[in-house]
């Protein structure tokens, strides 16, 4: 798997995470559920995110909470490249570091083709095809 690939998948973890720890002081874990009043997209996407991130993947979840809030959050790395305020020689050994550091906590292959299948709508709520012919095309 590519490297920019890995950089896309934990910019979306580091993004959720980086919003519920905004969200709340004390558990980032209880901020990451979804709201009563959220719609049936936001909900459905807040379960998913909720159940990865403090299921299989709960190791992942928590060396990328502390590199947050350390100040090491590649979904901002991503966003300063994004709008030119920095450059991809500075950012690219940033994001590397946290590659490196994240692909020792458990980011796999197996993390980003969940994020990738819900965020398409083949997976439902993180277990369940909805379309198993979709995969054979």
């Amino acid at each position: 798997v590519p490297d920019k690939l890995y950089a896309d998948g934990l910019g979306v973890i580091d993004s959720l995470l980086a919003t519920a720890l905004e969200d709340t002081e004390d558990s980032w874990q209880e901020a990451l559920k979804p709201y009563d009043d959220d719609c049936e997209s936001e909900s459905t996407w807040g379960e998913f995110a909720y159940h990865l991130l403090t299921g299989p993947c709960k190791r992942l979840a928590d060396n990328r909470v502390a590199a947050i809030r350390d100040g090491r959050n590649v979904a901002r790395y991503l966003e300063s490249l994004a709008n030119g305020s920095e450059t991809p020689e500075s950012v690219k050994p940033k994001i590397t570091d946290e590659l490196s550091a994240a692909k020792e906590a458990g980011i796999n292959l197996n993390v980003l083709a969940n994020i990738w299948l819900f965020d398409v709508g083949v997976i439902d709520n993180g277990t369940t095809l909805r379309d198993p012919k979709f995969l054979n095309r």
